[in-house]
C-alpha cells in the first residue's frame, strides 16, 4: 500500500509539508501539525485548533484523512495549503502575502484586472451607500466596458470539439425535456429561474456518462473568493472532474454579454484558487450557449444555439451541446 503524500499546511509565512502517515482523522492531523509548528503553536490549546481548506471551509475533526484526500474537490499544493485556525478565527499572526506560482502572462493579467475590480467595489459601495468596503468586487458589479480593455485583444474564436454521446442517453434526455416543457411551459417564454431546470438535466446526463466510480461532481451555487484576484461571487453550477473545472453561469435571457463577464472573472478566481493553467466556462440562457477556455495567454470562445421545434429543443442540436460539454470534461 502506497504511503500518502505530504500535505501542505500553513500557519504563518510559508506552508510546511506535514506527513499524514498514521493520522486516521483530521483531529490526528491537527495534533501532528501542532508538533511540526513547534514552538509557534505550543501556547495554543489543541482543542481549539481547527483545520480549514484554503477557501475557508472548516474540516470536521472526525473526518477520515483518506476520505479527505480522495474527495474529488480536494486540491492541495504549496499554493493551496490547508490552514490552521484558532477558535475558528485566523491565528493572530501576521501572514506574508501568498506567493502566486502562475505564469507571468496570467499574473500580468491579474495586475491589470485588480485595479478595475477594486474601483468597481468602491463605485458599487458609493452607489448603495455602504460604508464598509470589501477587499474584492462581486462578479455581478462588473460589465464588459470595464474589463474589455484586458480581454478584447486576447479573445479568439475556436471550434469546440463534439464528443459522441450515446443515442440512448440523448433520447432519455430529450424525452425528459419534453415532459419538462409540458409541465413547466416553454423555456423561451418562462421565468429566468425556470431555465435552470432545463440546464441542469443536460449536465446530469452528460456527467453520468463517466460512470458511478468516476470522481466527477456537479456543485450547485459554488462560491469562490479570490486571493490574488480581487473578486468574489458564485456560479450556478461548477463541474469538477480531476483537475478540470467548468464554471457555469446562467445568463439573463437577453444579456449573454453580462453572463460572459461574470464567467470570465470567475474563471480567473478559479485559476487563482486551484492553481490551474486552463479553466473552462459555459454561459447559457439554455437557448444560447457560449463555451470559454481561460488560458494563461489567451481566452478562447465558441458560440452555439439550440434549435427548437414545437417549443422543445431538437434532438440534433441538443446532442451537439451535450457533446461539447462531454468533450470538455473528457481526458482526451
Amino acid at each position: 500500500m502506497n504511503e500518502p503524500e505530504p500535505l501542505y499546511i500553513q500557519y504563518d509565512a510559508e506552508p510546511l509539508e506535514v506527513d499524514p502517515t498514521g493520522c486516521k482523522t483530521v483531529a490526528a492531523l491537527i495534533k501532528k501539525a501542532k508538533k511540526e509548528f513547534s514552538p509557534q503553536l505550543d501556547t495554543f490549546s489543541l482543542a481549539k485548533l481547527t483545520l480549514h481548506r484554503y477557501t475557508g471551509t472548516k474540516l470536521k475533526g472526525d473526518m477520515k484523512i483518506n476520505a479527505l484526500i480522495k474527495a474529488s474537490e480536494f486540491f492541495n499544493n504549496y499554493d493551496n495549503p490547508l490552514l490552521i485556525r484558532y477558535a475558528d478565527a485566523l491565528l493572530p499572526v501576521i501572514k506574508k502575502p501568498k506567493t502566486s506560482h502562475h505564469s507571468e502572462e496570467r499574473k500580468k493579467r491579474w495586475e491589470e484586472l485588480n485595479p478595475i475590480l477594486i474601483q468597481a467595489e468602491i463605485d458599487a459601495a458609493a452607489k448603495s451607500g455602504k460604508k464598509n468596503l470589501k477587499e474584492s468586487s462581486a462578479y455581478s458589479s462588473l460589465n464588459w466596458s470595464l474589463i474589455s480593455p484586458i480581454y478584447e485583444h486576447i479573445m479568439h474564436q475556436y471550434t469546440q470539439t463534439v464528443k459522441e454521446v450515446p443515442q440512448e442517453t440523448m433520447e432519455l434526455l430529450h424525452n425528459y425535456l419534453v415532459t419538462l416543457t409540458r409541465r413547466l411551459s416553454s423555456v423561451t417564454t418562462g421565468k429566468e429561474s425556470q431555465r435552470l431546470h432545463f440546464i441542469a438535466p443536460i449536465l446530469v446526463y452528460v456527467s453520468d456518462l463517466f460512470g458511478p466510480e468516476d470522481s466527477i461532481q456537479i456543485v450547485v451555487e459554488e462560491d469562490l473568493n479570490g486571493v490574488n484576484v480581487k473578486a468574489n461571487g458564485h456560479f450556478e453550477f461548477m463541474l469538477k472532474r480531476n483537475n478540470k473545472r467548468v464554471c457555469i453561469v446562467e445568463a439573463k435571457k437577453d444579456d449573454m454579454e453580462q453572463g460572459m463577464v461574470q464567467d470570465l472573472v470567475g474563471m480567473e478566481v478559479a485559476s487563482d484558487l486551484d492553481g490551474l493553467d486552463t479553466v473552462y466556462g459555459i454561459v447559457t440562457n439554455y437557448v444560447e450557449w457560449i463555451f470559454l477556455k481561460s488560458q494563461n495567454d489567451k481566452i478562447e470562445k465558441n458560440m452555439d444555439t439550440l434549435t427548437f421545434e414545437l417549443e422543445v429543443a431538437t434532438l440534433e442540436s441538443l446532442k451537439r451541446i451535450a457533446g461539447k460539454i462531454y468533450a470538455l470534461l473528457s481526458d482526451e
